[in-house]
C-alpha cells in the first residue's frame, strides 16, 4: 500500500499524518475545549467566582492567545510553505475567526449571548500573544544557523 501521498519528502504517508496530528491536535483540542466551556449557560461558567472587572475579557483574551499561539505553531510546522510563510498572520485571523464563530454559538446556549466585545477580547488577546511571541519571547532568539554550502553556488575559498 503506497502511503507517501501529500507527504513532504523523505516521509511516508503515515509519519506525515503522524505530524499533523502532533501539531493541529492540540489546536483541535483546545478549540473543542473552548467549544465546551461556552456551551454552559452563564450561571455554570468559572470566570463568575473571581470578582475582577472585566474579568471575562481578560480570560477571552487570555483563552484566544492560547489558541493562536498553538495555531502559530501549527502552521509553521504542519501547513507547507505557504501556511509557514504566513503563520503569524494566518494564526490570529483563526483564532479571531473560531472567536466569532464562538459567539455565534452562544446565541444558542440558555443564558448566554452574543457580545461584539468578547469577540474584540478574544481577536485583541490573539493579536497580543503573536506580538509578544514575535517580539519579546526570550526563547525566539536563535542561534545563527553554521555556514552550509548552497547547491549551485560554487566555494569562493575554493
Amino acid at each position: 500500500m503506497d502511503t507517501s501521498f501529500n507527504s513532504p519528502p523523505g516521509q511516508s504517508g503515515l509519519a506525515g499524518i503522524g505530524s499533523a496530528l502532533w501539531y493541529w491536535g492540540p489546536v483541535v483540542g483546545y478549540a473543542v475545549l473552548i467549544f465546551t466551556l461556552s456551551s454552559l449557560s452563564g450561571s455554570e461558567m468559572p470566570f463568575s467566582l473571581f470578582p475582577i472587572p472585566y474579568n471575562d475579557k481578560i480570560l477571552h483574551a487570555l483563552v484566544y492567545g492560547g489558541l493562536a499561539l498553538l495555531a502559530l505553531r501549527a502552521f509553521r510546522h504542519a501547513a507547507g510553505l505557504i501556511g509557514a510563510r504566513y503563520a503569524l498572520v494566518l494564526a490570529v485571523v483563526v483564532a479571531a475567526l473560531y472567536g466569532m464563530s464562538d459567539e455565534l454559538h452562544q446565541v444558542f446556549v440558555p443564558n448566554r449571548h452574543a457580545d461584539v466585545w468578547d469577540w474584540v477580547a478574544d481577536t485583541a488577546g490573539a493579536t497580543l500573544a503573536i506580538w509578544i511571541w514575535k517580539f519579546w519571547w526570550p526563547t525566539r532568539r536563535r542561534l545563527p544557523e553554521p555556514d552550509r554550502p548552497v547547491p549551485g553556488i560554487s566555494d569562493p575559498a575554493g
